[in-house]
Formats: structure tokens, C-alpha cells, sequence
């Protein structure tokens, strides 16, 4: 079973015992290494303290930023200033509750790329557990 996304963003390849709508937690699927590594979008991953710790070529290629330069910062890097406290909020929730309602599901957002401009963007999160915390991922496309 292949992870892939539609243009839309929806990720998908998970078995039914693996929701991937943030209602249930997910098992450990390993599905984010899967989208690493054979997904053919943009895929970013952080940890459960909201840092990044890996992202894909394809990632680098779209979004202008080098591995080197962005493992290690926090996702906020990413978010535009005026929706931090948002991000943060959304990003508590889930670590408090253990699921979201946005799990799987297309968003049309904005995203800071590489040379810090602001770009409209299809972002569908997926999150799970490994050794016992919390990982997430996103594929992140450009809004066509």
C-alpha cells in the first residue's frame, strides 16, 4: 500500500484500523516514514514538541528550503506571524485530546517559504504515534 495524496491533498494508505481523521488515535503504522519515502509530494515532519526533524526533496525542491537550514527549527518557521498563536493553540489541543478535526483533510493555507514570502498552499496533516510520541507530518503544495 502506497501513502499518496490527490491534488487536493487528501492523504491516503492507511487501512481502516488507521484513521487518519484525527477521531481516534492513530496506531504505529509507520505511515510517515512511508510518506517520506515514497511519497511523490512535498512532505514535512515534526515532532511532538512542534520541531522539524525531516522533510523530503521534493519539499526542499518546491519550498526553497535546504535540509541543513530548516531540520531543528520549529514548525513556526513555516506559519505566517499573524496565525502563530493559532498554530499553537491547535497544535496544544491535539497533544492534550490526542486527535484533531483536521487530521486527512485538505486546507487551503499559507505557508513562509525559503526565501521568507508569504504562499498560498494545500496542506493535509496526518499524525502518529511512534515509541509512545506523537509525530506529524504534512504534504504541502503550492495553491494552484
Amino acid at each position: 500500500m502506497n501513502p499518496t495524496s490527490s491534488r487536493a491533498g487528501a492523504i491516503s494508505g492507511a487501512g481502516e484500523d488507521e484513521p487518519l481523521n484525527g477521531h481516534a488515535p492513530l496506531t504505529e503504522t509507520r505511515l510517515i516514514e512511508r510518506l517520506l519515502r515514497e511519497s511523490s509530494l512535498p512532505v514535512i515532519v515534526a515532532d511532538h514538541l512542534g520541531i522539524i526533524c525531516d522533510l523530503n526533496g521534493e519539499f526542499e525542491r518546491v519550498w526553497g528550503w535546504p535540509r541543513a537550514r530548516i531540520v531543528g527549527e520549529a514548525l513556526a518557521v513555516l506559519v505566517p506571524s499573524e496565525f502563530h498563536n493559532a498554530h499553537h493553540a491547535g497544535f496544544s489541543r491535539f497533544l492534550v485530546a490526542g486527535r484533531g478535526t483536521i487530521l486527512g483533510q485538505p486546507l487551503g493555507l499559507h505557508m513562509i517559504d525559503g526565501a521568507g514570502r508569504r504562499v498560498a498552499a494545500e496542506i493535509c496533516l496526518c499524525a502518529e504515534k511512534v515509541s509512545g510520541e506523537w509525530r506529524f507530518a504534512a504534504t504541502a503544495e503550492p495553491a494552484p
